[in-house]
């Protein structure tokens, strides 16, 4: 059989590697970023996946691997699963040498994006990032609450590189921007600093990578890229993709058939999370101040804002005057449909707003006041507190690329503390503007329970009421109406001996005429004979007090 040009040349290319195999039996090749192969799952934590991570950490230049007789797909995977739970590997490469001998691994050559003096700096740099965010969370948050807040914050104060430079945790965090694997590293590292099980899920066909999150006993999607979208509103923080089940993300997701989970046995549940669909109605940051969580939420008729206890599962609203038709800048009876709202504290004030006014809701006091007002021009469409600066962002459509950015000057009213006692209530504790009426602030009940055959008329306050301007403390004034007096069960003006026989006739069933309000002069409620022993014990002792 004759070989064609083609056959042989093939025939001759093979000896020749036979010929380098046997003189050179190690082989390097690089491999790129995008020649990825399905991950191997090593997220058990094994031997090679936690040797190599450290060898990385360290720097090293050449890592043995004969021992774990790698293939080089098998390598690809291992690298891919480091490179997307390892946000703290910034700095290597995704371009890496390999030698191989038999087909099996001999030495891995790693890349590095930083010289040993830059990488110091960034490193501190990094690690200076993190902490100031995991300062911002509380000890005594559950873990869902933990996970949504950090969710939010992302969301809200970072956006999506649109250049598609971003990749890892540290560029996202300089830069506050970065790419669904950068949202997505930097949300692990967050997740692994405060014990909450966190993983990636990547999909090739989509091109895309999000979260894994174990919380309240089961696994569920968590997109925070998704829920930041692009064309972006400053302050919009969308739940779409925030503890979604199984069904729910597949439903969203319908191009991503080649779902890979970083680690073994994860299954997730097919439901989404309990709070997910009341998550959903919002679009603005859930936060927390003074210990409690506040969201915005609407449907399609209003919008409001609520205290959200994540432990009973109960709402209360706190604010009910928002809106879900957006103004058009002189643009009369025409509206945008859909509520634009942002939300952001300083952990004493809630900041929050309409399409024309900016609110600050005191979390001590309970109450709202209006701290801006835009001009007819233009509509309100964000919020957001950066480094203590009030910055809203003005339009006249929720449909463009850029918002104007507008400081705003945050002239807070002064609250005084005004304690309100009523005879027979507990204190009843107020918060009042400077310079108010602090009976403005007043929302309790003046009654006095009658007592003694006393009834109470409410008269006013002491000290008189005066302009609010310090702490203070009113006490109600009563004028007393004598409805009978205690003991005188024949209502003949005085307590004698006649009273006792009075109330035996009664107690016998012969009484023909007694005050009845005075039979029950021991107070309990009852008229007995214990009764008669109160009344011949106060003839006895008249300091002894009747009822």
């Amino acid at each position: 059989m004759k070989f064609s040009e083609v056959q042989m040349k093939k025939r001759l290319l093979g000896l020749l590697l036979a010929v380098c195999l046997a003189v050179l039996p190690l082989l390097t090749f690089t491999v790129s970023a995008a020649e990825t192969a399905t991950p191997s799952l090593w997220l058990e934590r094994s031997e090679v996946y936690t040797y190599l991570r450290e060898q990385l950490s360290t720097g090293a230049t050449t890592i043995p691997l004969s021992a774990y007789n790698l293939t080089a797909d098998l390598l690809t995977g291992l690298m891919q699963d480091i490179r997307y739970t390892s946000p703290e590997l910034f700095f290597v490469d995704t371009r890496y040498g390999y030698s191989l001998s038999g087909g099996t691994i001999v030495s891995l050559f790693p890349q590095y994006t930083l010289s040993e003096e830059d990488l110091t700096a960034a490193q501190e740099e990094y690690t200076g990032y993190l902490e100031t965010l995991y300062a911002l969370a509380d000890d005594d948050w559950s873990n869902f609450e933990t996970a949504l807040f950090y969710h939010d914050f992302l969301a809200a104060n970072y956006e999506y590189d649109t250049s598609y430079s971003i990749y890892d945790a540290y560029g996202f965090l300089k830069n506050q921007k970065g790419v669904c694997q950068a949202y997505t590293l930097t949300y692990t590292a967050l997740m692994d600093h405060f014990g909450i099980p966190c993983t990636y899920v990547s999909s090739e066909n989509m091109n895309h990578i999000w979260n894994a999150v174990y919380v309240d006993g089961s696994w569920y999607h968590l997109d925070v890229t998704h829920d930041d979208p692009v064309y972006d509103r400053e302050g919009r923080v969308k739940h779409d993709y925030f503890l979604s089940g199984s069904l729910t993300t597949a439903e969203k997701k319908a191009g991503a058939t080649d779902m890979v989970v970083g680690g073994a046995g994860i299954v997730f549940s097919e439901n989404n999370h309990p709070f997910y669909e009341l998550l959903c109605t919002s679009n603005a940051a859930i936060v927390e101040g003074r210990g409690k969580w506040y969201g915005i939420f609407a449907d399609d008729s209003s919008a409001w804002l609520s205290e959200i206890d994540f432990d009973s599962a109960v709402t209360v609203k706190a604010d009910t005057g928002l809106s879900v038709r957006w103004r058009i800048p002189q643009v009369t009876d025409s509206a945008y449909l859909g509520n634009f709202s942002a939300l952001c504290t300083d952990g004493d004030y809630l900041y929050y707003h309409s399409d024309s006014e900016i609110y600050a809701y005191d979390l001590s006091a309970g109450k709202k006041v209006k701290i801006y007002t835009c001009e007819e021009t233009t509509t309100l469409y964000g919020l957001q507190l950066r480094e203590g600066q009030l910055v809203a962002y003005c339009g006249v459509s929720p449909n463009v690329a850029a918002f104007t950015p507008l400081d705003i000057p945050v002239n807070l009213p002064a609250y005084y503390t005004i304690t309100w006692i009523v005879e027979g209530q507990e204190p009843y504790i107020t918060y009042a503007i400077e310079g108010s009426n602090p009976l403005e602030s007043f929302n309790g009940s003046t009654y006095r329970e009658d007592k003694n055959g006393m009834h109470y008329v409410f008269k006013g306050w002491s000290p008189e009421l005066v302009t609010v301007g310090e702490d203070t403390t009113y006490t109600a004034l009563y004028q007393e109406i004598l409805l009978y007096k205690p003991g005188d069960i024949n209502d003949d003006g005085t307590v004698t001996i006649a009273d006792v026989t009075a109330l035996l006739e009664y107690l016998s069933g012969n009484s023909a005429s007694v005050n009845e309000a005075a039979l029950d002069t021991n107070g309990d409620g009852f008229i007995t004979i214990s009764d008669v022993t109160a009344l011949l014990e106060y003839l006895s002792d008249s300091s002894f007090v009747l009822y």
